[in-house]
């Protein structure tokens, strides 16, 4: 099953659609609970995008870290 995918306008309107395999439907027509479904799901992405930016933040500190490390360890 191919992965749905939200769009948005450009304007970010309320034009939202939802996006799964080859048809889209406009989200102002699905039902309140299926409105409810897209707004967690697109929560949830924007979640993991900001989560996998934090991880990428964290790995270079890391690496920062044990670097500093190395040059302050005795030859």
């Amino acid at each position: 099953m191919e992965q749905p995918t939200i769009t948005r306008t450009e304007n970010g309107t309320p034009a939202a659609t939802l996006t799964i395999g080859d048809r889209s439907y406009p989200i102002a027509d699905l039902s309140d609970e299926a409105q409810k479904l897209v707004k967690a799901a697109y929560d949830c992405e924007t979640q993991i995008t900001r989560l996998r930016r934090d991880v990428d933040y964290l790995s270079i500190a890391h690496r920062t870290l044990l670097q500093e490390l190395t040059n302050r360890l005795p030859d």
